[in-house]
This record gives C-alpha cells, sequence and structure tokens, in this order.
C-alpha cells in the first residue's frame, strides 16, 4: 500500500514535519507492507531532504504549499487538483489527510488525522474567523472520512464531547518516536558549543503562545526576587504564531525585565543531533504547555529515559503516567515548586533507556496504523461502490 504523506510548510509547523518523518521511519521498519510517500515542496532544505530519503529510501516528491484559498475552496467542496494529480501520478493507494480538508471527494481513499482539539479547550488564543475555519473543517473531517486517527484517549474523549455528528470510525494511534538508545557526542563539548553550565533544564518547545514558555520566565522571576539561586533553562526552536506575532519580543522584554536573561537561554533552531544532545545532558525537559495533542518531545524524553517536568494536562499523564514531576500550567509558584525539587538532588534522576519497550511502542504504532489505514481503503471501496 502506497501512502501519500504531505509536509507541512517547517515554518509554521515543523512539528508536524516531525511527526510525519518519524511515522515514515517506524512504517518502514515495522510495517514493510506499507510504503510511505513523501511530499514536500520543492525550497525543501538539503537537511530535511536527507532526513526523508533516510526515513523512506527515496527522494521527496515535490508539491507546492497549500494555501489559504485552497482550504477556503476544499472547504467549500471543492479539491485541490495539484495535489490530486500528483498523488495520482505516484500510483497512491491512501492519501494521509494531516490537519487539513482536501474536500469532499478527490476519488482515492483518504485517512485523517486530527492531532488535538486545542481550540475548544482555549478559544480565546483564535481569532473567530480562524476558530470557524477550524472548527468546520473539523466537522467536515468528523462527518465525511469513513475513518479519522486520534493521537491519545484525551482527543477521543474531546471529539465526543464536541460533536455529536460523527460518521467516521475513530482510531486511537497514540505515536512511538524512533531514536537510538544512547547519543555519540561528548555532553561537555556540547555545554562548550553553546556556553552552558554544567547543570541546566530543557524547554525545546516551538514559539507558539500556548506552547507557555511565560510561566517558566515568571518562575525565574518569582526565585530572583526571594534570593533563592536560580537554575537556567535552556529554549529551542522557533515558529510563527499568528495569534501572537509578536511572541518573541514580549518574552525577551519580559526576561530583561525580571532580570533572569543569564538564566534564561533562547537559542533557536538548532540541528536535530544537538537537540538530542542537549536533551540527555538536562537535569530535566520542561513542558509548561497548556495545552498538547500527545508531545513528541515528551515522547522522546521518554525513549531515553530523561527526568521530566510537565505540565498537569490529562494527556501528559495519559503518556507518561506517574515517570514524570507535575505543576500547574497557570501557577508560577507551582512551577518554581517543581523546578526546585528538581535542582535540590545532587544528581540527575535518569532511568536508564528501556530500549526493548520503546520498540515495542513503535510496533503498537505501526500495528494501529496499518489496521486504520486498511479500515479507511475498505470503507471507502464499500461507500463507492454501494
Amino acid at each position: 500500500m502506497r501512502v501519500a504523506f504531505r509536509l507541512p510548510n517547517p515554518s509554521v509547523w515543523m512539528g508536524g514535519v516531525n511527526y510525519l518523518v518519524n511515522l515514515a521511519k517506524i512504517l518502514r521498519s515495522h510495517a514493510p507492507d506499507i510504503e510511505p510517500v513523501i511530499f514536500s515542496p520543492p525550497g525543501t532544505g538539503a537537511e530535511l531532504a536527507n532526513d526523508v530519503l533516510a526515513a523512506t529510501g527515496r527522494a521527496f516528491v515535490p508539491l507546492r504549499n497549500r494555501t489559504k484559498r485552497d482550504d477556503l475552496f476544499d472547504l467549500l467542496g471543492g479539491s485541490e487538483r495539484p495535489a490530486v494529480e500528483a498523488f495520482r501520478r505516484e500510483r497512491i493507494d491512501l492519501v494521509f489527510e494531516s490537519a487539513t480538508y482536501y474536500g469532499s471527494n478527490i476519488g482515492l481513499p483518504i485517512l485523517s488525522w486530527i492531532p488535538d482539539f486545542q481550540h475548544r479547550h482555549l478559544p480565546h488564543f483564535f481569532p473567530r474567523s480562524r476558530w470557524w475555519a477550524r472548527d468546520v473543517g473539523y466537522r467536515l473531517v468528523l462527518a465525511n472520512r469513513t475513518d479519522v486517527m486520534l493521537s491519545s484517549q484525551s482527543a477521543l474523549n474531546d471529539a465526543n464531547q464536541f460533536y455529536s455528528r460523527i460518521r467516521a470510525r475513530l482510531h486511537v494511534v497514540p505515536f512511538a518516536v524512533r531514536v537510538a538508545a544512547a547519543g555519540d557526542g561528548d555532553p561537555a563539548q556540547m555545554r562548550k558549543k553553546y556556553d552552558l553550565p554544567e547543570r541546566y533544564f530543557f524547554l525545546p518547545n516551538q514559539l507558539w503562545v500556548h506552547k507557555n514558555h511565560s510561566v517558566v520566565i515568571e518562575a525565574l522571576g518569582l526565585l530572583r526576587s526571594a534570593g533563592a539561586p536560580l537554575p537556567t533553562v535552556v529554549a529551542t526552536g522557533t515558529g510563527f504564531d499568528s495569534r501572537a506575532p509578536d511572541l518573541l519580543e514580549r518574552l525577551q522584554l519580559r526576561i530583561d525585565n525580571l532580570g533572569v536573561g543569564g538564566n534564561f537561554r533562547f537559542l533557536g533552531q538548532i540541528p536535530y543531533p544537538d537537540l538530542r544532545q542537549l536533551l540527555e545532558g538536562a537535569e530535566a525537559l520542561i513542558n509548561p504547555s497548556l495545552f498538547e495533542g500527545w508531545s513528541t518531545t515528551v515522547e522522546e524524553a521518554r525513549a531515553l529515559g530523561s527526568p521530566m517536568i510537565l505540565s498537569d494536562l490529562p494527556v501528559h499523564r495519559e503518556q507518561v503516567g506517574q515517570a514524570a514531576d507535575y505543576f500547574d500550567p497557570r501557577s508560577a509558584a507551582d512551577c518554581v515548586r517543581a523546578l526546585g525539587a528538581a535542582a535540590a538532588r545532587e544528581a540527575r534522576r535518569r532511568t536508564p533507556p528501556d530500549a526493548a519497550a520503546n520498540e515495542r511502542r513503535q510496533q503498537i504504532y505501526a500495528e494501529r496504523f496499518r489496521e486504520a489505514a486498511k479500515s479507511a481503503v475498505e470503507r471507502y471501496r464499500g461507500r463507492r461502490d454501494a
């Protein structure tokens, strides 16, 4: 079965790019009967192009980025012809529809993925027009697709709570990550490269408003006001959030006003091997997000046995259970408590990576994806032939 995966614009949603490339890697390893075919814009950089080649064994197929006009046209019942023609040229058997809507009928089976229902939980972060566009798109997917993939039981609960007209079969497919058991680099050299102290916390979230960097910055401010020792927090990632286009500037201004610039470090976008080594060398991963679908960075930390300090969200508890320290993401004081408890430890509380457990999670991920894909093809044919 040849399955089409279309990468989103990396400058807008790098997390979605990483998700699809990782999925392709796992399918190639654990579901050889499924052949991922990745479509990406012609200007895709060399690093990402190499990642696609390593993941699938073949180069990406050039396909332009979707536009807002495409989104509107498809919501009104059309279909994006360049994409449909590209899928047919590549003899695609199934289209993986990733957080978008290709119209009511493109003439091919579709397995649609809804990552999360953030707009329902945090509506104040969405302009009204964008909220409605997102919600209408989800309603059309749930009503018109034969099969829809969700990343968590939490998302399944949300779908059933917020939407009544669901005709699609819903599949819960929590994803796993394919990472090696140990890094190759020297942690001391990596700290030297980025001018970091021996002990630091790691926050590798994209610069989106719901990722909630501000609560960690405020926590550092509280520690400084109390005259307490300040830990160093290292943040990586970029991203433009149209809901808060000045987010980086506002965060940097707050850092300066609180006088914690030496302890909250933005490194921007860094190479993945560096990010991986920084995660391995950190006291703990911090994810202060106000909302998540199923966090890739948390999954990577779990695979590596890294300590975690996570916002207390149902999906985080579903993802890692008791293998993390939790805090209220709306309380800087509670964040201080969690940081203080981790910083007070004499040594990192690392759990040895369980490669076998991670391999099992990958196998389950591939098997559940295969089940959802086969269901989408069979149900599409049944609906078409009825």
